[in-house]
């Protein structure tokens, strides 16, 4: 239920306090904002996002920042972020996504000047009932 008042995007496009794109979490120590003003819209037709003065002050007012960002495959976007972040977290749906694919994204995004920091396998099935896999 937590719906900032706008978006990074807008911010870096019209101008305005970082802030307004800011919203906190209830009461906690977390804080929500918004990428792109619309998420259903291509990010490719949106303005850059990569703009080194606002990720610098976001840097200095939180200790952590996550990003859930378009597939580096849909958003040419996406991968333009990579060199301003401190590193990435590839998502990939198991079984499906093959080793060959997961390899090029990573190469990608060294190329893109960024640091891949994991792999998440997404939609993972267990094959052996899960009481057992918690008595492992």
């Amino acid at each position: 239920g937590v719906y900032p008042k706008t978006s990074l995007q807008h911010v870096m496009k019209e101008g305005g306090s970082v802030d307004e794109a800011i919203s906190q979490i209830k009461s906690s120590r977390a804080f929500l904002c918004r990428l792109y003003e619309d998420a259903g819209v291509n990010p490719k037709s949106h303005c850059s996002v990569n703009q080194s003065e606002i990720w610098n002050r976001l840097r200095k007012a939180f200790d952590w920042i996550l990003i859930d960002s378009p597939p580096i495959g849909a958003s040419d976007e996406t991968l333009a972020l990579c060199s301003s972040v401190d590193g990435v977290i590839l998502v990939v749906v198991d079984e499906k996504t093959r080793f060959q694919v997961d390899a090029n994204l990573k190469d990608r995004v060294m190329k893109a000047g960024g640091t891949v920091l994991g792999l998440v396998f997404n939609k993972q099935r267990l094959y052996i009932p899960e009481w057992i896999y918690r008595r492992l």
